[in-house]
């Protein structure tokens, strides 16, 4: 937690110098609320419904339910090429995971170590998400995109399983566990004024993202265990950053209404992590190979000044 805090303090940093560096202008600026439903799938998914980092796991079944976001956002023309904008959306309900699955691990405070189960669960996160934006225009309908992008999640969850193998009936897991990313983005951007004041702008970008989950859980079963089992996983992501938003700008009152959607897709590279010395059957690396899929439907308004 201390290296990302710092990560985060020396980005801001480099972005103090690149505006104190930038020739004096007239600024013009918009500052205004996002709204946002989302959709997630989290890279450690697997993780949390019992199908991965153990001797075997299959899901029966999964279910999604998304959240609603809302946050601040700002953008300021720096000059007549150069746009700086930002945005932070706080989790304002959270997104819901449900499973049923079969797995089987090996658990050294157990007797007969292995075990067998059919697990149901239900866990529940909180999202934060932040960006950060340079937007250079180059031609009239184009624009290099210049981004980092941080994310936090956490939350809370338990499971029911019912034992098929090994020497309990049926046990309780309850956990909590965190997820964090952060890292910079490149890429391309289209826009197109169609009317005065309606302007349709599409970005995609490559999206490389540095994070790490951790979990503790504690389980109740027929041995009354409550000792905490913790986890965590490092990785590397490389992905895309997929936006679209169309705005138009009512100029009497100054007011920009817009609506879009986003859509990002982040492959995982295991880079660390470990797991619960109890737990002896445990995969390193396990989140290798899992994909993030994250996105939504945005609307919202800003103040033109």
């Amino acid at each position: 937690m201390k290296k990302m805090v710092l990560i985060i303090i020396a980005s801001l940093f480099a972005m103090g110098i690149a505006f104190k560096t930038t020739p004096a202008h007239a600024v013009e600026g918009k500052v205004g609320l996002t709204m946002m439903y989302d959709w997630w799938k989290p890279g450690f998914l697997a993780f949390e419904n019992a199908t991965a980092a153990n001797l075997y796991g299959d899901a029966f079944s999964d279910d999604l339910e998304g959240s609603f976001m809302m946050g601040p956002t700002l953008s300021l023309g720096i000059n007549s090429q150069w746009t700086f904008g930002t945005t932070l959306l706080f989790g304002l309900s959270k997104n819901e995971f449900t499973h049923t699955s079969y797995a089987a691990d090996l658990n050294i405070l157990r007797a007969g170590l292995l075990g067998a189960y059919v697990e149901s669960g239900k866990a529940e996160a909180r999202r934060y998400d932040w960006d950060v934006n340079f937007d250079y225009a180059f031609h009239k309908y184009l624009s290099l995109l210049i981004g980092v992008r941080f994310n936090y999640a956490d939350g809370e969850g338990e499971a029911f399983r019912l034992g098929l193998v090994g020497p309990f009936f049926d046990f309780m897991d309850q956990k909590e566990f965190s997820a964090w990313y952060l890292g910079p983005s490149l890429g391309l951007g289209f826009h197109y004024e169609f009317i005065k004041g309606l302007v349709l702008n599409v970005g995609v970008s490559a999206l490389i993202q540095f994070g790490q989950y951790d979990s503790e859980r504690r389980f109740l079963d027929t041995w009354l265990l409550l000792i905490p089992y913790d986890y965590s996983a490092g990785y590397f992501c490389i992905g895309l950053d997929n936006n679209l938003r169309l705005g138009y700008l009512i100029a009497p009152i100054s007011l920009e209404v817009f609506i879009g959607g986003r859509y990002i897709v982040l492959p995982h590279i295991a880079a660390g992590g470990d797991g619960s010395a109890w737990d002896i059957s445990h995969k390193k690396g396990w989140i290798g190979g899992e994909v993030e899929h994250w996105g939504g439907l945005y609307f919202g308004a800003a103040y033109k000044f």
